[in-house]
């Protein structure tokens, strides 16, 4: 199938430094491209252009697809984007082999934080300042976040610069699992010990009937249970016969459940969570809490009431405060731990 190809203006603006209304221009000293010079490229050599000197690094496959040449086809594109590029939450950027060839530094920590945002789209700010030992380091972590991420100070996490393309991941589970094992295959590589929840197995490929029916099990079980594991899930699709034909589903790869999964409930540490409660009165300062879990598996009650007090602009009643945190933490000392999967229902 062939791609439609446009050519916007604005688009073109945004992502190809020079091109302005009195038409294109190169200042190759700072790594430009002009919207000539592009067009005049194959798909292969136009994607690398593309990834080597294109001013945004992070880019939906959506707005790859309006580069590509008159006549591209997806497969075409996608074969160049796997083979030049990294997928990071349904994005891509060029890979670290591509744009940091000539800087094993460079490569190392830009692999070590594509793995991190792979794992989620927000990451602590003293998180980051750990990753660094020196200063040279340091100054590189500073750099490869100024081209991947935002920092958002008010939250004190560094966020990835695009949203998290769904569109993309539900459409192409088969890359998605593909680049998982590339992102644990670079683990293992750098000397990071993978936990067994890393492993990946084969891509079962489920039908669409399956993957319906598993997605209608993923909302009745969340329905009821509000949060819950993968491995509860898993028995729920063995064991109950309301899973109908999604049983085939109950040996497929994390990740692939995952995938479906993010159709159905809010996915979040690999753990399938209720996005919404009927209560209405809880979910305000549930949301609150869910975002901040996001960022953050650890929490103190004093930074929850007040970021709620700062949000909502009044107290949290204790009863909904018990209610909402009990659900989705445990208690360990005077902190509040997201439930691992051993401590989900």
């Amino acid at each position: 199938q062939a791609l439609h190809f446009t050519r916007p203006q604005t688009y073109l603006k945004s992502i190809v430094p020079g091109e302005g209304k009195e038409g294109p221009t190169v200042n190759t000293s700072v790594g430009g491209l002009s919207k000539q010079y592009l067009e005049s490229l194959g798909l292969e050599d136009r994607i690398q252009a593309i990834f080597l000197r294109g001013q945004s690094q992070v880019l939906p496959f959506s707005k790859i697809m309006h580069m590509c040449p008159p006549g591209s086809t997806e497969k075409d594109l996608l074969d160049c984007l796997e083979k030049y590029g990294a997928l990071v939450q349904g994005c891509w950027l060029p890979s670290s082999a591509l744009r940091c060839s000539d800087d094993p530094l460079k490569f190392s920590l830009r692999e070590k934080i594509l793995r991190r945002f792979d794992r989620g789209r927000t990451i602590p700010r003293e998180e980051v300042e750990k990753i660094g030992s020196n200063a040279e380091e340091k100054e590189v972590v500073r750099e490869v976040m100024g081209e991947i991420a935002v920092h958002n100070q008010r939250r004190g996490v560094y966020e990835f610069k695009e949203p998290t393309d769904q569109n993309f991941i539900s459409s192409h589970p088969d890359i998605v699992q593909r680049q998982a094992e590339r992102w644990l295959a670079s683990q293992e590589d750098s000397g990071l010990q993978a936990s067994n929840q890393l492993q990946v197995p084969k891509l079962m490929r489920m039908s669409a009937l399956v993957s319906e029916s598993l997605r209608q099990a993923v909302c009745l079980l969340v329905g009821e249970r509000r949060v819950c594991s993968l491995r509860s899930l898993r028995r729920f699709l063995r064991e109950d016969v309301r899973a109908g034909v999604a049983v085939q589903a109950a040996d497929a790869a994390d990740n692939e459940l995952l995938i479906v999964a993010k159709n159905a409930c809010l996915v979040m540490h690999n753990t399938l969570i209720l996005a919404q409660v009927t209560d209405e009165a809880i979910n305000p300062f549930r949301a609150i809490v869910l975002r901040m879990l996001q960022e953050k598996k650890i929490l103190k009650k004093g930074d929850i009431l007040a970021e709620a007090r700062r949000e909502l602009g009044c107290e949290t009643p204790t009863s909904i405060y018990n209610k909402v945190v009990k659900e989705l933490c445990v208690a360990k000392g005077v902190e509040w731990h997201f439930r691992t999967d051993t401590e989900v229902f």
